[in-house]
């Protein structure tokens, strides 16, 4: 009978450390899981304006159209001075 009891013991031991192990994997998945999310975006610059010809001083958003390319406006710049609309494709 004793040592049924302790065999019985020696069991929960290891179930509690097995349960143990499993929720430290979980919490160590779900900090790198957040970790990874908090990560600030990385962008990268695909134009310059430089006033003339492509205009200056991009106003607003972009708008995305029917064809998935973007379109936007400058402010200024352009071949008259009264800015351009331009667009790219992703």
């Amino acid at each position: 009978m004793v040592k049924t009891v302790q065999k019985l013991e020696r069991n929960r031991t290891v179930q509690a450390r097995a349960h143990e192990a499993v929720a430290f994997v979980i919490a160590l998945f779900m900090v790198l899981v957040r970790t990874e999310s908090l990560a600030a975006p990385k962008f990268k610059v695909i134009h310059s304006f430089t006033g003339s010809p492509d205009g200056s001083g991009p106003a607003a958003g972009l708008t995305r159209g029917p064809n998935g390319s973007f379109f936007g406006a400058t402010e200024s710049g352009g071949v008259f001075g009264l800015g351009t609309v331009y667009s790219f494709v992703q």
